[in-house]
């Protein structure tokens, strides 16, 4: 599941909405993660958004470092959980984050148990097997991602030229 950011369009309320119904609708038991050092106002709006959509329980659960993701009161949300929504932010910050903790088992564990498990903006980046990695190289490169599908690859909006890299990174696999 991907929304397409902090904008406010009619497109995003039916991707929350979409999300909500996936999860289980009324009954649905969202957890809300976010990477930032702090909730933010984002991160309030998403958890808003289910609690308006009357989500049976929505917890907003702070990552902001990297013992947080070994916190086994995080783990047992993710567990009792029918979905997980991953509140944007930079994705090599969600991987140095959660990559290879306990935490990202479990939100893998709980992807393949059925529930969902979405990211928008730079977290959906982090969703698939690899994410794209922008800095001052002539190509982007790749990195670990979550793991939960080999079939995507999201361009993050850190990166204004971002179609340009993936034209190269195109090319360049060809």
């Amino acid at each position: 599941f991907y929304d397409g950011g902090a904008e406010d369009s009619v497109y995003n309320e039916y991707a929350r909405y979409a999300f909500w119904n996936l999860a289980g609708g009324y009954g649905s038991r969202i957890v809300v993660l976010t990477t930032n050092r702090g909730a933010t106002q984002a991160d309030y709006g998403y958890t808003a958004a289910f609690q308006s959509l009357e989500a049976a329980s929505v917890r907003l659960v702070v990552v902001s470092d990297r013992s947080s993701s070994f916190d086994q009161s995080v783990i047992h949300s993710i567990e009792h959980s029918t979905a997980v929504f991953l509140s944007g932010g930079h994705p090599l910050r969600w991987s140095t984050t959660i990559g290879g903790t306990p935490l990202a088992t479990a939100i893998r564990r709980a992807n393949a148990c059925g529930k969902a498990v979405g990211g928008v903006g730079g977290s959906a980046a982090f969703l698939g097997n690899h994410m794209l990695v922008y800095d001052d190289q002539p190509l982007p490169r790749m990195a670990p991602g979550l793991g939960l599908s080999n079939r995507i690859l999201v361009a993050a909006h850190f990166d204004a030229d971002r179609y340009t890299h993936l034209l190269k990174l195109a090319i360049a696999s060809n």
